[in-house]
């Protein structure tokens, strides 16, 4: 009985590493697209970044524009979004679900920003805030993060939209998982292996 157990056992983890996932963190600084080629102030972006699997949209359903903003901790001098007076929301789409979503967002004024998190479904599976009242005409600039699994894509937005104000992002940082698939022919000579050694075994069993 103990070895079947022990049969079970094994073809279950050898299965499990055939499956195992890797995480790839991917990087969008807005300094330059996948392919090479820098990016100029005044670029609208949507589907520039379709290669690393993201689109870009803002609630004016157009595409948010690249800003020269330099600002310490910031790679680079480039930032999406608008300011002052950059008030819509930024969606960033995902072709797969990813993981451990963060940028940084620099608030022009004091009227705070959420990123918030959604699956498939559309439905918020959580959020950060950058909030710091009082704060006005210099803005500041902080990370924002949300540190979860099976985000489809995220939002960020102004937590209230005032005249003059506005905000900008950059730094787009996200993981994605790939699942190495293993080859037709590797299976099945591991699968009837597997089944080879569980009949041998109950054949020793009820002998």
């Amino acid at each position: 009985m103990k070895k079947k157990h022990l049969i079970i056992s094994m073809a279950v983890a050898l299965l499990a590493l055939g499956s195992s996932q890797t995480a790839n963190a991917v990087l969008i600084d807005f300094e330059t697209l996948p392919g090479g080629g820098a990016i100029a102030a005044g670029t609208a972006i949507s589907t520039q970044f379709a290669s690393v699997g993201v689109a870009l949209f803002d609630s004016a359903s157009s595409a948010p524009e690249i800003f020269q903003f330099s600002l310490a901790g910031q790679s680079g001098v480039n930032a999406l979004g608008g300011q002052p007076g950059f008030t819509n929301l930024i969606d960033i789409w995902f072709v797969a679900p990813v993981s451990n979503v963060s940028l940084l967002g620099l608030d022009i004024g004091f009227n705070g920003l959420i990123l918030e998190a959604f699956d498939s479904g559309g439905i918020s599976l959580g959020s950060d805030s950058l909030v710091r009242p009082g704060v006005d005409g210099t803005g500041f600039a902080d990370l924002l993060a949300v540190n979860l699994a099976g985000i489809s894509h995220v939002q960020i937005r102004q937590m209230t939209s005032s005249a003059g104000d506005g905000y900008l992002i950059d730094d787009l940082r996200f993981d994605t998982s790939s699942a190495p698939i293993p080859e037709p022919a590797s299976m099945t000579l591991l699968c009837l292996g597997i089944a080879g050694m569980a009949f041998r075994a109950r054949k020793k069993m009820s002998a």
